[in-house]
């Protein structure tokens, strides 16, 4: 017997392999809010935009002169000079008095400044011929003014002042239709600038300055150029009459000025003032509720050569004489002497305030007098005494 049949060896047999079954992924879906939500605040920032560029462009329009004009008064006056007086904002100007006898026409300008509520400020320009008795009496240039010197002549006060125009507008015919006329020859134009509140005296001097050079420009008047820039000397500050050198003046002698008080700008001046008035802080029964005092005497020494000879052909005042001697008449207060070539001027002005009791001063003459001399020699005019001995 055989052995049993070989059995055929059990093949393996094919299986799928399984395959691992993908679990789904939770993923988060979109929110209906969500979406709306991104869009709100994409538009609220453009909006934001839109309102920031909106108070910009008005900021910019109303608070600034960035969207104005560079240049005012007809070309005059740069648009910085009179931002450094006014401060920031929008200026526009206005012309005005383009009939009356001016070298150029008036001009003022308006500085307008805020974004919800407005804030103005003006300054009133214009070119008047120029006259010593107008600009330097007690009532036009109050104590505590500031002369200008540095080569520019003129004074400046809190809410004002005035500069003389530059040489080569001096004897210019006026434009416009008024009574005044042709000046004449030695004729100077100043320029006039008044504001509605205190202004810094510097703010001041370079708006006046700018316009005085900007209107010798537009009047086509002949200019060197390279005008200086003037500077504002020391203003007078009040101190205890002198007697024995009255205002600082050596050779000024005035007993009778004891008591009063008295304000002098520097010697230096090309305008000289000195003003006698009662103690500060004292009542001025002059004016009802006022203290203080307003000066009673101002006294004046012109030294600026054009100023000097445009006063006396305003006043018509008579020449010096051969040396240099001003002509002296009964009641005069005002005359013109000559320091060297150099015409000076020299006055004696009433002022509407109450001297102090006890205060006496003598007649004008006497006053005048008294001022050529001690003027002679703080001037170190030398030559025959402007006051001859015994007059």
């Amino acid at each position: 017997m055989t052995d049993a049949a070989e059995q055929p060896a059990e093949r393996p047999v094919d299986r799928p392999v399984e395959q691992p079954v993908e679990q789904p992924v939770d993923r988060p879906t979109a929110r209906p809010g969500r979406r709306s939500a991104g869009r709100t605040v994409r538009v609220g920032a453009a909006l934001a935009v839109l309102v920031a560029g909106a108070v910009g462009a008005r900021w910019a329009w109303t608070g600034t002169n960035l969207l104005g004009p560079d240049r005012l008064c007809g070309g005059a006056l740069p648009a910085s000079a009179a931002s450094g007086l006014l401060g920031s904002g929008r200026l526009a100007d206005t012309a005005f008095d383009q009939k009356a006898a001016r070298l150029v026409p008036g001009c003022s300008v308006t500085r307008t400044a805020g974004l919800l509520t407005s804030s103005t400020d003006t300054v009133v320009l214009q070119t008047t011929l120029a006259e010593v008795s107008a600009s330097l009496g007690p009532a036009t240039a109050p104590a505590g003014s500031a002369v200008v010197g540095g080569g520019r002549v003129g004074v400046l006060s809190a809410r004002g002042g005035w500069l003389l125009l530059p040489a080569g507008c001096d004897g210019r015919a006026p434009t416009g239709t008024g009574k005044d006329g042709a000046p004449g020859p030695g004729r100077a134009w100043q320029v006039e600038a008044s504001t509605v509140r205190d202004v810094p005296p510097q703010a001041l001097l370079t708006l006046l300055a700018a316009a005085a050079d900007g209107y010798a420009r537009t009047a086509g008047c002949p200019a060197p150029g390279g005008e200086p820039a003037g500077r504002v000397l020391a203003p007078a500050s009040a101190a205890a009459a002198t007697p024995d050198a009255l205002c600082g003046l050596p050779g000024l002698r005035a007993p009778w000025a004891a008591g009063a008080f008295q304000q002098a700008v520097p010697r230096s001046a090309p305008i000289w003032t000195c003003d006698l008035g009662a103690a500060p802080g004292a009542a001025d029964p002059s004016v009802s509720g006022e203290a203080g005092g307003r000066p009673f005497l101002r006294l004046v020494v012109v030294t600026d050569s054009r100023l000097a000879t445009s006063e006396a052909r305003t006043t018509r005042l008579a020449e010096p004489d051969a040396q240099g001697r001003p002509v002296l008449t009964a009641g005069a207060d005002e005359v013109l002497a000559r320091c060297g070539d150099r015409p000076v001027l020299v006055a004696v002005t009433p002022g509407d305030g109450a001297a102090p009791a006890g205060t006496a001063p003598p007649d004008s003459g006497t006053l005048l007098r008294g001022l050529l001399t001690a003027t002679q020699q703080a001037q170190n005019c030398g030559g025959a005494p402007w006051v001859p001995a015994g007059s």
